[in-house]
């Protein structure tokens, strides 16, 4: 058994040896070894491997009968074998980590892992791929390219106005593969920017462009970076896509309280890991640091900041706190979703100025939309520590019957619980607070689907909140913005706005709370069908009430050229410092459709309160628990127990007693 033994040291030594040599090249920002080294170390160690393989199965030959040496024998060839599982084992993690897009936390071992398996993707790459060498990288490619040439220059400019942004000279490390490289594809791994096999042959693409970013500010940034991937992925889609597409989707969620925060994306499961709500939040991002601080900021953020660290580092480099940032974004956000919706309006040749008719004054307009605006019907105001329910009753004379709906809220201690039940019989429930995010359906038959907790589902939870909270406001039917462009959003499908008259309530007597009601008469064109090509005009009405943080109090509407009109009226009711409707007739003249909705509003009892949570956390309990970790995780698990493992079987197999010569006469050749 001294043979085995000494196998055993030496593949030991031997992955010491080349862990320290590529940890030496990782250290030194040469992540790009030769695909030598990938052939020698793999090559000396399997042999070693090979070795101890045939020196084991030789022992345990010679030990028959002797159960204790077996499992000692077997113990050390499980020792000897522990580098290599452990080398392969790391390389599977990094490489599925990158491809299915999971959190993987900054380990020296996974960097070294990592730069272990570039050598190796050069090993492969030489087999698989032409090469085509620009100014600043390499072109690899198994697909058809039009002209190989043309777009390494491409690339070369791609990666000249990168660095030129960023105040840097071009890393000369720069990979990229198009196509796939080990099953691998749209990601980027060290200096390596894999693509996929189906981009277009004459096209240097958007994906081209991203995975190629992700390259280039690794290169710069040196083997210490640990940026957020909200960071990593900002820069790749700032680069390589049109960010300015995701701000009007970005300015809706935010409006609608249905967004991320930008704090809690610097927080895992998104700090390491490259998923989709970190694409759409990261372009715009990276964009507006740029603008408001600077490129070298930026570039000094990324390369120095640190999950531990990171609001510290963000202040330091940034010289403002990262909640004064995330602020500041926000409010970049909506300035910019503004300017790009009135560049689209423009671009159509939509009109989207209010027209005012002769007998409107400017200042009468700015008076009514001052008074709208310190309404601030977009946000859903409650008191601190409210719980209240509200059961609607409607009546439509299209149906034999009437239907029901309830919604009860409950608000408090910095956490938000509402119940919702449709005329359909299904209950939804939601709940959010800092380490709180629920948000099922229970079905009419019995199924309960959605998610009960998780980061990823913080949004979700806080947009499904803010959609029933202003269903139980019946925030569309009250807010005139939804029918007239008297806020900051064009009405929906509006296409043209005139205001004819104006006419202003009479001055307060300062006597009790009467009706202060605007009138507003006004016409409107809207899409005629779905091709937008024409346009039908209508005739309307409004009345506001301003008493009533300028409430929809009545509307009639008329479409010209038809019989078709509707004409609804609504009486509100004060609840714990809301304005919520408390009836609601409306009465439609195109299908000769009658509807009317009844509300009543009460406060909630601290048992009803109780009883209502206590229904939220049963649904969340049945709901299907989130998959398991991933199953490569578990090979990473298994191959780091080997050793241990091993030393086990070593222990319970020696014997004080017994020699290795025993085990048979030809133990001497050892």
């Amino acid at each position: 058994m001294v043979r085995i033994r000494r196998l055993t040291l030496a593949c030991w030594c031997l992955f010491a040896v080349w862990s320290g040599g590529f940890y030496l090249f990782w250290r030194n920002g040469h992540s790009w070894p030769h695909a030598a080294w990938a052939v020698l170390s793999l090559g000396s160690m399997i042999v070693l491997m090979v070795a101890l393989a045939v020196s084991s199965l030789r022992e345990l030959w010679r030990c028959q009968g002797r159960p204790r040496q077996r499992i000692a024998i077997v113990g050390w060839g499980l020792i000897g074998c522990a580098p290599m599982a452990c080398f392969g084992a790391h390389w599977l993690d990094a490489a599925s980590a990158f491809g299915q897009r999971l959190s993987r936390p900054k380990t020296v071992a996974s960097d070294v892992a990592v730069t272990w398996l570039s050598s190796f993707f050069d090993a492969v790459s030489r087999l698989e791929h032409q090469r085509v060498t620009g100014q600043h990288g390499v072109l690899m490619h198994s697909t058809p390219i039009q002209d190989p040439v043309a777009m390494v220059g491409e690339m070369d400019g791609h990666i000249e106005g990168m660095c030129a942004l960023l105040g840097r000279t071009p890393p000369e490390n720069v990979i990229w593969v198009r196509g796939s490289l080990l099953s691998q594809t749209g990601v980027s791994i060290g200096p390596w920017a894999i693509t996929d096999d189906d981009q277009p042959a004459a096209e240097f693409s958007s994906l081209d462009r991203h995975e190629i970013a992700h390259s280039v500010i690794s290169g710069l940034c040196g083997p210490d970076q640990d940026p957020p991937r909200l960071l990593v992925e900002g820069w790749a889609q700032f680069q390589g896509n049109d960010w300015s597409a995701e701000i009007p989707g970005l300015s809706n969620q935010h409006r609608n309280q249905a967004h991320f925060l930008l704090d809690e994306l610097i927080e895992e499961p998104w700090y390491s890991a490259s998923r989709w709500p970190l694409y759409r939040y990261g372009g715009p991002l990276v964009a507006f640091l740029i603008q408001r601080f600077s490129a070298e900021q930026f570039l000094e953020l990324y390369g120095q900041a640190r999950k531990e660290t990171f609001r510290a580092d963000a202040e330091r480099i940034l010289g403002s706190s990262w909640e004064n940032v995330e602020r500041s974004f926000w409010i970049w956000i909506e300035s910019e979703a503004g300017r790009l919706a009135e560049m689209k309006a423009t671009e159509n040749g939509i009109q989207t100025v209010v027209e005012l008719g002769d007998q409107v004054s400017p200042g009468d307009w700015d008076s009514l939309v001052s008074h709208y605006d310190a309404s601030q019907w977009d946000a859903v105001q409650f008191e601190k520590s409210f719980a209240f329910k509200v059961d609607v009753e409607v009546e439509e004379s299209s149906l034999s019957e009437p239907y029901s709906r309830q919604v009860r809220v409950a608000i408090g201690s910095g956490q938000k619980w509402l119940v919702y039940q449709n005329p359909w019989g299904s209950s939804i429930g939601v709940a959010t607070g800092p380490s709180l995010s629920v948000s099922v359906e229970r079905s009419s038959n019995g199924l309960t689907t959605g998610f009960a907790s998780g980061m990823e589902g913080r949004a979700q939870a806080r947009g499904d909140m803010h959609h029933y909270l202003r269903v139980a406001r019946r925030t569309y039917l009250s807010d005139p913005a939804s029918e007239i462009p008297i806020g900051e959003r064009w009405p929906e499908r509006l296409a043209r706005f005139r205001c004819e008259s104006i006419r202003r309530p009479p001055p307060a007597s300062g006597v009790g709370e009467s009706p202060r009601i605007w009138i507003v008469q006004y016409r409107d064109w809207i899409p005629a069908d779905d091709t937008e090509t024409s346009t039908a005009e209508r005739s309307g009405e409004i009345w506001l009430d301003e008493s009533l943080g300028m409430a929809v109090k009545r509307h009639q509407l008329n479409e010209l050229g038809s019989t078709n009109r509707s004409e609804r009226n609504i009486g509100y009711q004060r609840l714990g410092g809301l304005i919520l409707p408390r009836t609601v007739e409306e009465t439609s003249v195109e299908a000769s459709e009658t509807l009317i909705a009844r509300f009543e509003l009460e406060a909630m009892t601290e048992s009803e309160v109780a009883s209502m949570k206590q229904e939220i956390l049963s649904m969340a309990d049945e709901v299907e628990l989130p998959p398991g970790r991933p199953w490569f995780e578990n090979v990473l698990l298994g191959a780091s127990s080997l050793p241990l493992l091993g030393v086990c079987f070593v222990l319970f197999g020696s014997s004080p007693h017994r020699r290795e010569a025993d085990c048979g006469p030809m133990s001497h050749l050892d």
